[in-house]
């Protein structure tokens, strides 16, 4: 079970369709200039830089090291990861380093997505609070 997550490559999937709409539309919708800023830093820099980081992080990583090392050391076994050699997989520091390398890399990611998905909170709440001004 562990080398199946070993394996596993998460994924960010964001959706701007109604961002761009919005966009397209006209931003002079939303009569604060505060709040306008805050939605495009979003849009504009915060999403764009998650979905950079995590395609770099896997787009390049996982084709140009984990798979060949995967491909080098297991077999797929009823869907199972078994180990072609224990001997020589155990041994393999540079399998054991990028394990290492990618945990690093991930804990990173998910430390930029949660800033992320608290700047996200926090502009929700700010539009939320523009809403309610208007009642």
């Amino acid at each position: 079970m562990y080398l199946q997550r070993a394996a596993f490559a998460p994924d960010v999937v964001l959706s701007s369709s109604a961002f761009e709409t919005m966009k397209s539309s006209g931003l002079d919708i939303i009569r604060s200039d505060s709040l306008r800023q805050e939605i495009l830093a979003l849009f504009d820099v915060e999403y764009p830089t998650l979905m950079q980081n995590t395609r770099r992080l896997e787009d390049q990583l996982s084709p140009a090291v984990v798979v060949p090392l995967h491909q080098k050391h297991f077999r797929n076994y009823n869907g199972t990861r078994v180990p072609n050699d224990y001997d020589n997989w155990v041994n393999d520091k540079a399998f054991f380093n990028m394990l290492s390398f990618r945990l690093a890399l991930r804990q990173s990611s998910t430390r930029h997505k949660k800033k992320t998905s608290k700047k996200t909170e926090d502009v929700i709440q700010a539009i939320d609070q523009e809403l309610n001004k208007r009642k």
